[in-house]
């Protein structure tokens, strides 16, 4: 695999929103969703089960160039193999409404690893009673950037 963190999924795709959107807000733990500022705490602290343990039962994980990875334990399993020694730095979230059964939230941020430093954006899919059902991490740089990292 190219980029191991990177991590997204889907148990039922992305349905077409009707929405009202929030702009760009800070990061910040104590004005934003604090389901989706615990994912990225517990993926920098290394705490793949307990990041899998904010998933529903069936929540899906789609990281960049990987099918979909879907349950708790395959989640957990994937972030212990692919994860480890990455580092997220969340800069802005985006809130978007759908309709009464799931909020989306649009996350733009960097990944760190010991060899590059990427942009990237992780779209974020909470059902009603706060677990997540869907996440897809997108890479936010160029194909030719990309490929001279395989290359390295």
């Amino acid at each position: 695999m190219l980029y191991p963190f990177l991590l997204s999924q889907t148990v039922e795709p992305t349905p077409s929103l009707n929405m009202t959107t929030t702009s760009f807000t800070e990061l910040d733990p104590r004005t934003n969703e604090p389901v989706v500022h615990d994912y990225f705490v517990r993926l920098n602290q290394s705490d793949f089960i307990a990041t899998a343990d904010l998933f529903s039962e069936q929540g899906g994980l789609k990281p960049p160039f990987e099918g979909i990875i879907t349950g708790r334990s395959a989640i957990a399993e994937y972030l212990e193999k692919e994860a480890l020694g990455m580092k997220i730095f969340p800069t802005h979230m985006r809130t978007t409404m759908s309709d009464q059964s799931y909020t989306q939230y649009q996350v733009q941020g960097k990944v760190k690893t010991n060899y590059f430093t990427l942009n990237a954006s992780w779209l974020i899919n909470l059902n009603t009673v706060k677990e997540i059902t869907f996440v897809e991490i997108k890479l936010l740089e160029n194909l030719s950037d990309l490929l001279a990292f395989k290359h390295h």
